[in-house]
């Protein structure tokens, strides 16, 4: 009598820590499916916005006495942007002696949004030659040219 209540015993104690085995396993599982799903959801949204972000580079215009390289920047897409987190590169090396500001705005706010053009103004000292330019906006997306600046006639232009 003794051994079989004893018997009994211990598999009510099993029980018990398989099911708060299970509980546990159940509720870590459960945690780790829902922060994966909302990863999942985020990025699908960053993907949709950067999907629905067309921007273009419009013109350029080179000032040869104050080494200032303009860039003209369209926003084509659905999303409106941040004008300020906006990247500029050429050739390759990102150039941080920007200004950036909206130089015609259809919506009328401070926001880049759709339509709106910015300008973004570069402090650099280039040659005649071809430039690659990239520009990305905040979502990600970006246009990619190719511009030839004259320093001596002062001028740019997107080819």
């Amino acid at each position: 009598m003794k051994t079989q209540f004893g018997t009994i015993l211990v598999e009510i104690i099993l029980f018990i820590v398989a099911g708060i085995a299970a509980y546990i396993f159940v509720s870590t599982a459960y945690n780790n499916l829902n922060g994966i799903s909302n990863a999942a959801i985020a990025n699908s949204q960053s993907l949709q916005n950067q999907l629905n972000t067309y921007i273009t580079l419009d013109s350029c215009a080179y000032n040869n006495t104050t080494n200032l390289l303009y860039f003209y920047v369209t926003n084509r897409g659905s999303i409106v942007l941040n004008q300020n987190l906006t990247l500029l590169f050429i050739n390759g090396k990102l150039i941080n002696t920007t200004r950036i500001y909206i130089a015609n705005s259809y919506t009328g706010t401070s926001a880049w949004g759709p339509y709106d053009t910015i300008a973004i103004v570069a402090n650099i000292s280039v040659t005649t030659d071809f430039y690659h330019v990239r520009i990305v906006a905040s979502t990600g997306a970006y246009t990619q040219n190719l511009v030839y600046v004259n320093t001596t006639s002062s001028t740019c232009t997107v080819v």
